[in-house]
């Protein structure tokens, strides 16, 4: 098993590849969530991927932060399920993670459903790319 770390290189920076996300998107979600995905020409990563939250929802700062933190924790500890499945199909992929709930909500109240939203996820783009 790897280490559950969210490193530099594995989060998606530059506003070229991050408004790709948004050009064509295929998207997944289940409510808090939203995943939108493209496929990446970068191969030396499955995944890499961008936390976003709105800050027309939450005018705080401190809240947005909040919310981010969770849901990058989220991500790092389930990441190697993705890393699996992404890698043994040979895929690389960019992705916009989303959180669009009206509430914060704790850490263990997401989990499940974040868990939910990943196998969706993994549907589509085996949908997708087959």
């Amino acid at each position: 098993m790897r280490k559950a770390t969210l490193r530099r290189d594995e989060r998606l920076r530059g506003s070229k590849h991050i408004s790709a996300l948004f050009q064509k998107p295929c998207s997944v979600s289940h409510f808090p969530f939203r995943i939108n995905w493209t496929a990446s020409g970068k191969p030396d990563l499955p995944l890499r991927v961008v936390f976003i939250v709105s800050s027309r929802k939450y005018r705080k700062a401190v809240t947005r932060n909040r919310i981010r933190r969770v849901m990058r924790e989220l991500y790092r500890l389930n990441k190697d399920v993705l890393y699996d499945r992404l890698s043994e199909q040979g895929l690389h992929i960019n992705m916009a993670l989303m959180y669009h709930g009206d509430e914060q909500v704790a850490y263990h109240q997401l989990h499940p459903l974040y868990l939910r939203l990943l196998d969706k996820f993994m549907a589509d783009v085996q949908k997708r790319t087959n």
